[in-house]
């Protein structure tokens, strides 16, 4: 057993864990990942490896996640409020930062203290194919991540249960064996907001998880629902209950998504396979 040091945040409730990338050999990281995301270890719902000083984030399976790259810019604030010692308590912290799975460098502005931020991340947009299948149902395939949007009324998720067997058909029916990640997204319309029940596979870590927050999904939405409209706002109620922010600008060449993070713990992570 090796020791690893780990933290592990609360992005709307889709836990993520982060590691330093150069502490883990690059053959291992989707392996470490996997082990260290059952609930026997660190149990949380993705991980990502990180370079502070670079301002990168790689996902443990290449993919592109919104909420880790939120909880990225909260990790970043962290770091600053502990080695700056003109430090004022409140302000905002602002990077640049670059992510699995998507082209261009994102900004991220955050706000807050240990151990809760409020960050808002600005997406540039490149051109996103809107597929429209019919029944309620659109693919949208975004940089690192496709999601399946399914309309609840038209196609109902009759039981959890039966998620493996649920993704595992879809991705067949659409042709999406290949594809790194693959999101399926059920949404429905609620009182001031759309609440939406993501599940979410990633193909390197062979994870299967019905998430508890689901960023890249939430803009997935927003753009489908969004689309020849002028500026849109969207509140998406997540299944923690949490709501992540989304808006997208006239032009479509932005997207803005916000939404709290939460710092759960740091430490030493004690694994079993190969650390630099």
């Amino acid at each position: 057993m090796q020791p690893l040091s780990f933290s592990k945040w609360n992005p709307g409730g889709n836990t993520t864990l982060f590691f330093p990338v150069k502490a883990v050999a690059k053959a291992q990281r989707a392996t470490l990942a996997a082990e260290a995301l059952k609930d026997q270890a660190l149990a949380a719902e993705q991980a990502g490896y990180i370079d502070i000083a670079e301002h990168s984030l790689s996902m443990a399976g290449g993919e592109f996640c919104l909420n880790a790259t939120l909880a990225f810019g909260a990790l970043l604030a962290r770091h600053e409020e502990r080695n700056k010692t003109d430090h004022e308590p409140g302000r905002t912290h602002t990077a640049r930062v670059t992510v699995s799975g998507w082209p261009k460098t994102i900004f991220l502005s955050c706000t807050g203290s240990s151990a809760t931020w409020h960050v808002s991340a600005q997406i540039p947009l490149p051109p996103i194919p809107c597929e429209d299948l019919g029944s309620g149902r659109w693919l949208i395939r975004l940089p690192g991540i496709s999601h399946l949007l399914l309309e609840q009324a038209k196609n109902p998720l009759t039981s959890h249960e039966n998620a493996a067997q649920t993704m595992q058909e879809l991705r067949r029916r659409y042709h999406l064996e290949e594809e790194a990640c693959v999101g399926a997204i059920w949404w429905k319309k609620i009182a001031q907001a759309l609440q939406l029940t993501p599940l979410v596979f990633v193909r390197e870590t062979e994870t299967l998880v019905m998430e508890q927050a689901c960023g890249s999904g939430s803009l997935a939405l927003a753009l489908a629902l969004g689309q020849g409209q002028r500026t849109q706002e969207f509140a998406l109620e997540q299944p923690s209950g949490a709501i992540l922010h989304v808006s997208l600008n006239a032009s479509a060449q932005y997207a803005t998504l916000a939404g709290e993070v939460r710092l759960v713990a740091e430490g030493t992570y004690w694994s079993g396979h190969h650390v630099l």
